[in-house]
């Protein structure tokens, strides 16, 4: 005889409470993170600009001038965020000449200078940095300095904030915006091209002398207006030609008589 089996039947709602269940732990490992900083944490923040000896924010700078990198860092924990130490990577062609902290300006004693390590490291311990108190409390950080005059090109850089206590999911907002500063290159001024009299000379060209001028060191001079007759140094001219042939008419005037008178004799 076969016995009966009774199928074990699960009721409905102890089905819909189980599958409620799951998805109420998959919704709380979601979203846990969230929620683990409901109670008293640090939240550090920090900003950086770039300030010209006017105050005003500047994003450019003539080469051999001078500025500050103001940096402030805020907590907006409502604990007070401990050990705070602010770091700042400058370029290397950069002198800083100088570097100043105050932290929350409202208390005394809160103030000091930064150290500047080899590459133009600097790091500011600003010590405690309190929890806020209606609004965010804070931190300043200047550091003074001075581009080199033969430099051109842009200066980049970023600061960046740590606190001990502050809990690794609140560093998101640890580093500032990059801060960049040009320094315009210089426009060369542009060498005249020398003449060959320039050339030789390293001056003015020598006007060309003419052939008097190179003869006789001087001004030329003027060629003579009157005819290429001798003239002597009485200053008339020589009467020996009028007078030869003066003679010479004379002769044939002479002959001619003499001629003319022989022939009348020879007639008579």
């Amino acid at each position: 005889m076969t016995p009966n089996r009774r199928t074990l039947h699960i009721p409905r709602i102890l089905v819909a409470a189980a599958s409620i269940a799951s998805l109420a732990m998959v919704f709380m490992i979601a979203v846990a993170p969230a929620f683990a900083f409901v109670g008293p944490h640090v939240n550090l923040g920090i900003g950086k600009k770039a300030i010209g000896n006017d105050g005003n924010i500047i994003t450019s700078i003539e080469a051999g001038g001078s500025f500050r990198y103001r940096i402030v860092v805020f907590n907006n924990g409502d604990v007070d965020a401990e050990d705070v130490t602010v770091t700042d990577d400058l370029d290397d062609a950069l002198t800083i000449d100088s570097t100043f902290f105050d932290v929350d300006t409202a208390v005394a004693g809160g103030s000091g200078s930064c150290d500047v390590a080899a590459g133009n490291v600097v790091t500011c311990d600003l010590g405690t940095v309190a929890a806020k108190d209606g609004t965010s409390d804070s931190a300043f950080v200047r550091i003074n300095v001075t581009v080199p005059a033969d430099m051109c090109g842009d200066l980049h850089n970023q600061a960046t904030v740590h606190a001990s206590n502050e809990p690794a999911e609140k560093e998101s907002d640890n580093t500032s915006e990059l801060v960049t500063v040009s320094v315009p290159c210089a426009t060369p001024t542009p060498t005249p091209t020398p003449t060959p009299e320039q050339s030789v000379s390293g001056g003015t060209p020598t006007p060309t002398p003419t052939p008097e001028e190179s003869v006789q060191g001087g001004t030329g001079t003027p060629a003579p207006s009157q005819p290429d007759t001798a003239i002597p140094s009485g200053g008339r001219p020589s009467s020996l030609p009028v007078i030869l042939f003066a003679l010479v008419l004379l002769g044939s005037s002479a002959t001619l008589a003499v001629a003319n008178v022989k022939r009348l004799q020879s007639r008579g």
